[in-house]
This record gives structure tokens, C-alpha cells and sequence, in this order.
């Protein structure tokens, strides 16, 4: 059971008024009032900056299925169940292939073929497992990908950390399919 209910705007002090009604503007559903945006709404300027760095990263440096395919990992890695619902189904609006989703669902490594999306999971991968990464996976993902979007992975994996912390934190259960 959830241990935060969802605040009706109706109820909303000012201040949080105002970062939802800046959601709806931005065209987030619902003014982002269900899933971990129903603890990030008790700090409304928390809520702001987590919203201008998720939207950020839907126009950085990493491709969208590719950037998906790491929010993946990161959620699984933290074993959040609202997280992973809702992305999932941004994966595949994305396309990610339904193959990936389920080996990383598996807890497996999918069977990937690009140097791009090798060098991007494996460093995730590697940096969420041993909290570091290796200098034969940066130069790698530096080669591959580029600095920016070697920083834009980091981003990614931060943002998805919090993201299922906070779900896990507060039991947000996944929504109905």
C-alpha cells in the first residue's frame, strides 16, 4: 500500500500549484501527480529540477531507444515496480525491441549488436554492478559514443536511481496495464 496518497490540486498549497499547473503546460499528463511525482510534489522545487532533468534527457545526446534501454537497467537493477511499467512502455513507444526488455527483465545481458548500444549497457551495466567503471569500459564508451553522451549515460543512470528509490521508498505501486 502506498504510503503517500496523491495530493487533489484542489489541495495543493500555492507553491505546488504552480509546479503541477507548470506540468500540465508542458504537456505531462495529469500535472505529474501519480507515481514518485506524488512524494516530489511535497518539494515543489525538487519536483521542478527533477522535471527539467527528465526532460532534458528525452532530447540529450543518446538516442531514445538507446537511453531507454539504460532507464531499463537502471530500474531493474533497483527492482521498482512503477518505474518499470511506465517505462517499459515508453521503451517500446521508442523502440526498443521486446527482446531487450525481456533479458534485462530476465536479469540478463540482451544479445546486442551495435557498438553503440554494447558500449552504452555495458557501461551501465558495469557502474551500477561494481559502482565504477573500468578505463577499458570508458575509452570504449568515450570512442563509441562521445564525452557528452558518456555524461548524459551518467545522467540517465542518476535519474533512474532516484526514480526507483523513491518508488521503492514510498511502495508506489505500478499502475493498472
Amino acid at each position: 500500500m502506498p504510503r503517500l496518497a496523491v495530493i487533489p490540486p484542489e489541495q495543493m498549497n500555492a507553491e505546488q500549484r504552480k509546479v503541477y499547473e507548470e506540468s500540465i503546460a508542458l504537456g505531462t499528463p495529469n500535472g505529474t501527480s501519480g507515481g514518485p511525482y506524488t512524494a516530489y510534489i511535497r518539494n515543489p522545487e525538487y519536483m521542478r529540477l527533477h522535471r527539467g532533468i527528465s526532460l532534458y534527457l528525452r532530447n540529450c545526446a543518446l538516442p531514445g531507444r538507446l537511453r531507454q534501454m539504460l532507464v531499463l537497467r537502471t530500474i531493474k537493477h533497483w527492482g521498482a515496480k512503477y518505474p518499470w511499467v511506465v517505462q517499459v512502455r515508453a521503451s517500446i513507444k521508442e523502440g526498443l525491441e521486446r527482446s531487450i526488455i525481456d533479458a534485462i527483465e530476465k536479469g540478463q545481458s540482451p544479445a546486442l549488436t551495435a557498438a553503440q548500444d554494447v558500449a552504452a549497457f555495458k557501461f551501465c551495466e558495469e557502474l551500477l554492478e561494481t559502482k565504477q567503471v573500468s578505463d577499458a569500459t570508458y575509452r570504449r564508451a568515450v570512442e563509441t559514443l562521445g564525452e557528452p553522451a558518456v555524461v548524459d549515460i551518467i545522467a540517465v543512470i542518476g535519474l533512474f536511481t532516484t526514480t526507483s528509490l523513491t518508488a521503492n521508498a514510498f511502495e508506489i505501486a505500478p499502475p493498472k496495464e
